[in-house]
């Protein structure tokens, strides 16, 4: 229940940084860019060695990582850019 509510309230979070992002806000761009280098330098580094390697992963997964990869990637380019 706790994850479920985790994802929750970081749904909404990344919700309002799109939100503010879409209406020119400053610090949801930065706030943009913060979400996309700790989950691209934390985070999904630390999934990817204790989830995605140990449990035998298919192609559901694969794709789910680079996907999430890319994501982070658009995010983080995105804000520099605007």
């Amino acid at each position: 229940m706790i994850d479920v509510v985790g994802g929750a309230i970081l749904g909404v979070l990344l919700a309002l940084l799109a939100l503010g992002t879409a209406a020119d806000w400053t610090w949801a761009r930065w706030g943009a860019l913060v979400y996309a280098l700790l989950f691209g330098i934390v985070v999904m580094p630390l999934w990817t060695l204790a989830v995605l390697i140990p449990g035998r992963p298919r192609s559901p997964d694969y794709i789910f990582t680079v996907g999430y990869w890319a994501s982070l990637l658009l995010i983080a380019v995105a804000a520099i850019a605007v």
